[in-house]
């Protein structure tokens, strides 16, 4: 899952140069009249494995980490009231927040001297914990006291800082579940970077497609709180990033085998820094199958 490329080519692949593979994303496969059938694939798999700041923004140690950093996940959930708390099918504690549309952990971001500069690329997020929210009531999202989010465009969490964690925070945050699970042109709007007539109306048929997988997946759940269950992205790498491009592989081990019995399952996600902070170029419209984690992938509380 390794793939590197440079941005560009097409906006609603992941126009990046990975041998081809990629450039035959959800553009060229919607110009071609065949989005619901890799839709249907592609999200029945997602089923099945169950699956902005800027880097001049001022942050005072508080933010930038010492919240964060000297403390556990647990010991930063401890400062917020919450409606209810569970843990996943894998253990990872996940929190219902009151209101349902999130709790922000930090109103600001740590600062980088540079958004490209070795300390961002290198950053992991840090006082990180799981949120079953409004956008996502099946697939929780991760919220941090160091890179965000730091606030909301309508239900969406926005405010991430301009770094490698920032990043992985915003791919978790915008992945393809939880974009299409329930997909509106509003909520396509505000993840996307150039959304186009195009655009939102491939959205709207990967929503389509998003209910017939479920339907023949046999799946009814609506909240994981009240008929879960809940199951959070075990881990990410950062296969490429430059400060204006960042390209995050997301993994998740299955609640049940793959299609072809394998547990764990990756997810590609595309990213682009614009005047709103990062938003998404493209989804690698092929999730991996994987008998196990890679070697190198991060854990978000760790």
């Amino acid at each position: 899952m390794s793939r590197t490329g440079n941005a560009g080519e097409n906006e609603w692949g992941s126009g990046v140069d990975d041998g081809g593979r990629t450039g035959r994303g959800f553009g060229r496969i919607v110009a071609a009249g065949f989005v619901a059938v890799v839709i249907v694939a592609a999200v029945a798999l997602f089923i099945a494995g169950r699956f902005g700041g800027d880097d001049s923004t001022d942050a005072s140690g508080d933010a930038a980490g010492g919240a964060g950093g000297a403390v556990s996940s647990g010991q930063v959930a401890e400062r917020f009231e919450w409606a209810d708390r569970k843990a996943d099918v894998n253990g990872q504690m996940v929190y219902k927040p009151e209101p349902r549309r999130g709790q922000i952990l930090s109103d600001r971001v740590r600062s980088y001297p540079s958004a490209s500069g070795p300390e961002a690329s290198s950053s992991k997020p840090q006082g990180v914990i799981f949120q079953s929210i409004d956008i996502a009531k099946l697939t929780p999202v991760p919220f941090s006291t160091s890179d965000g989010p730091t606030g909301f465009d309508g239900d969406v969490p926005i405010g991430y800082s301009r770094s490698a964690a920032g990043a992985a925070l915003a791919a978790a945050a915008y992945n393809t579940p939880i974009v299409f699970s329930d997909a509106s042109p509003e909520k396509s709007r505000k993840i996307l970077a150039n959304p186009t007539t195009d655009q939102l109306e491939a959205a709207r048929q990967l929503g389509e497609g998003w209910k017939i997988a479920a339907e023949q997946e046999g799946e009814s759940k609506v909240d994981g709180f009240l008929d879960g269950p809940l199951n959070a992205l075990d881990g990410y790498i950062i296969n490429s990033y430059d400060g204006s491009y960042a390209r995050v592989t997301l993994f998740d081990k299955a609640l049940k085998p793959t299609p072809s019995g394998k547990p764990i399952v990756a997810a590609v996600v595309d990213l682009t820094w614009t005047d709103a902070g990062w938003k998404v170029k493209g989804y690698d419209p092929e999730p991996a199958e994987l008998d196990a984690f890679p070697e190198g992938m991060l854990s978000w509380t760790s």
